[in-house]
């Protein structure tokens, strides 16, 4: 069994789900399209193939080179899956490293985005979505990016 997997007492499957959020969060907030910049997180406690719990967290200010801020954020909430946009590979790398499994390039609500992993349908991605951040201020990170 995967660190990402975790089961309740009654052998149901758990995860605490990560969504960098656009706006206030909650289940209508748009997933942002950049992991680092988001004003909040909104948690999703799912238990098998319900949603039990939903907590927003405010994305605490950092600097560059942080990235790890972050993500030991998300680690000491217990959280073990991030669904995302767009993600720098310094954020990438340091949630694997601690075992939090990631969900990335995808759009629309975060509701939708959570029910699409609940079913088994939300595939790991990351490859296409990665910024280095090496380039010009005006490059894309598709819908919801919220700017450098």
């Amino acid at each position: 069994m995967s660190d990402a997997i975790k089961k309740s007492k009654k052998g149901i499957r758990t995860d605490r789900i990560a969504l960098p959020s656009m706006g206030n969060g909650g289940l209508d907030d748009q997933l942002s399209g950049h992991f680092g910049r988001c004003p909040v997180f909104t948690f999703m406690d799912v238990e098998g193939k319900t949603i039990k719990n939903v907590i927003k967290l405010n994305n605490p200010p950092h600097y560059k080179g942080e990235h790890m801020l972050v993500v030991n954020l998300l680690k000491h909430n217990g959280v073990n899956v991030v669904i995302e946009g767009g993600i720098e590979k310094e954020h990438l790398t340091g949630l694997e490293q601690v075992g939090i499994k990631v969900y990335a390039g995808v759009v629309g609500t975060l509701e939708f985005n959570v029910n699409t992993f609940i079913n088994g349908k939300l595939k790991p991605g990351k490859a296409d979505i990665v910024c280095d951040h090496s380039h010009e201020p005006e490059h894309e990170h598709g819908p919801g990016h919220q700017g450098h």
